[in-house]
């Protein structure tokens, strides 16, 4: 190979990592848009500091990813389902959907604010939500359950000082079976045995 294909070889290799280097360090938002950057190529925590507001092109760090969101746009979770344990030790299992807004250095589009709103969490508030009412309460009126652990949630939200706001929590008519759990938004299981053979009652139906 001659000197001169080297050289060519050399130009074109150089041309593309410029290329490659001016594309991974620039980012462009769109009017009425925030960027959110997300450290550590999109893996790690959004940087508050480095909330990009103004629309137009932008440098920024090779390593780190910019997303783009309407920060006036509500942000949906919908989680397959949760599970609780009412006061009179009956299981119950619900399907939902959180609606919710949240400032643009708390999450994004695709992450849907999992720093805060991760399911562990919201199921956490479920849980304990559930065991203030019956069984019968909750076939009843599903939605003071799903009220009462939007409040929780909120609190926890707001002890934190995230900024996110929950529009509202509502139950998720989602297509089914999933996990061997029938089709519709809510069920109830009997009481674990230990509980069954603790009280007299017949379970609720």
């Amino acid at each position: 190979m001659s000197l001169r294909t080297n050289n060519h070889f050399g130009k074109v290799a150089t041309a593309c990592l410029v290329t490659a280097l001016g594309y991974a360090a620039t980012t462009h938002i769109d009017p009425d848009h925030v960027g959110v950057t997300v450290p550590f190529f999109g893996l790690g925590k959004p940087d508050p500091s480095q909330t990009i507001r103004d629309p137009g092109w932008h440098l920024k760090a090779p390593w780190n990813r910019v997303v783009q969101r309407d920060p006036h746009k509500p942000l949906v979770n919908q989680t397959l389902f949760c599970d609780g344990l009412t006061k009179d030790d009956v299981n119950v299992v619900i399907n939902y959907i959180v609606v919710y807004t949240c400032p643009p250095e708390t999450g994004t589009m695709l992450d849907g604010a999992k720093y805060y709103l991760a399911p562990f969490d919201i199921w956490d508030d479920f849980y304990q939500t559930s065991r203030e009412l019956t069984a019968a309460e909750i076939r009843e009126n599903p939605q003071q359950w799903l009220d009462a652990a939007r409040h929780s949630l909120q609190a926890r939200l707001d002890q934190k000082s995230t900024g996110i706001q929950i529009l509202s929590i509502s139950l998720n008519n989602i297509p089914g079976p999933y996990f061997g759990f029938p089709p519709g938004p809510i069920h109830f299981y009997p009481p674990a045995p230990a509980a069954a053979a603790a009280t007299d009652t017949p379970l609720p139906h």
